[in-house]
């Protein structure tokens, strides 16, 4: 059995078989309740079985960012005046990724900020505009829709070697997300409506507002509830603009950051690498005075 040799997926049971009988053999001998391994064992595995450590800590960074991804969902909360979705991810970005995310959130959102004017500037009403904050490793990026009832901001920031992206939506007035206050004072004005239509209802046909009045109160209170999930609707509809803004900005980060730069490849497309050859070229033409009359005809050809 010594000298068989093992398959990818028998390796893997055979090393999760050997994490849990070492998880029972550790708390037979008292030694602790901790369960799995840390990094440093894994890396020992790794290194004792012939293996990278530093594969092993990459794949450590991807099992993390995919748990991230799957759970992004889950984060977005409701907080006073805030709804507010923070996420941070392993990334290091430039000024050009920013302007990237940036012009994905002008894209997503119909706007620019280049399309703010002096009359927006002059009363400060930037109503339908973006307006964006930049340095060379943040950017701040803010947007009013036209009617001025919501107020979006995304703030990305690199943090050492984490990217912070934040995302969060306000009401105006910093009105607070909680309903209770709204809901009553909706079912307030229903109820005024309400009540003195039933009594001049009531009064018209039986002579009796009474019972036009109560009946007002009571299509009021059966109108709570359908106020209230309509309310539940409306907050569950900005959770899910704000989660999907983050969720898609935090892809388009990670994807822009494992991309390899462009730069190399626009440069040699643009003729550095052929400049390089022609160097290299004359350089042997020099060296070596026995080059055929065709060899130099094809580099006087690359000269030119």
């Amino acid at each position: 059995m010594s000298d068989r040799v093992y398959s990818e997926e028998e390796v893997a049971l055979l090393i999760r078989r050997a994490v849990e009988l070492e998880s029972e053999r550790t708390k037979r001998g008292g030694k602790g309740d901790q369960k799995g391994l840390t990094m440093q064992d894994l890396e020992k595995i790794a290194a004792d079985s012939g293996i990278d450590p530093e594969l092993m800590r990459l794949a450590a960074d991807d099992l993390h960012q995919n748990y991230t991804s799957s759970s992004l969902d889950e984060t977005t909360v409701v907080k006073d005046s805030d709804i507010l979705a923070e996420h941070w991810i392993k990334a290091n970005i430039n000024s050009r990724v920013l302007d990237d995310l940036i012009l994905e959130l002008n894209h997503q959102f119909g706007t620019s900020q280049k399309e703010i004017t002096w009359w927006n500037k002059l009363f400060d009403d930037y109503s339908g505009k973006a307006i964006v904050n930049k340095t060379a490793t943040s950017a701040e990026w803010k947007y009013t829709d036209e009617m001025s009832l919501y107020t979006t901001r995304v703030l990305i920031q690199q943090r050492g070697e984490k990217l912070r992206i934040r995302v969060s939506k306000r009401q105006t007035m910093n009105l607070s997300w909680d309903t209770t206050a709204t809901n009553i004072i909706i079912l307030f004005f229903t109820a005024i409506i309400l009540i003195p239509l039933g009594a001049a209802a009531g009064f018209a046909v039986t002579d009796n507002p009474w019972f036009g009045m109560m009946a007002g109160v009571t299509l009021t209170a059966l109108l709570f509830p359908l106020i209230s999930w309509t309310q539940k609707r409306r907050i569950k509809k900005h959770v899910r603009e704000i989660t999907e803004i983050a969720e898609n900005l935090v892809l388009q980060a990670r994807q822009m950051t494992s991309e390899p730069s462009t730069d190399k490849s626009t440069n040699g497309q643009s003729g550095t690498t052929e400049t390089q050859a022609i160097e290299l070229d004359m350089d042997k033409d020099n060296s070596d005075s026995s080059a055929s009359k065709s060899g130099n005809r094809l580099r006087n050809n690359l000269r030119k």
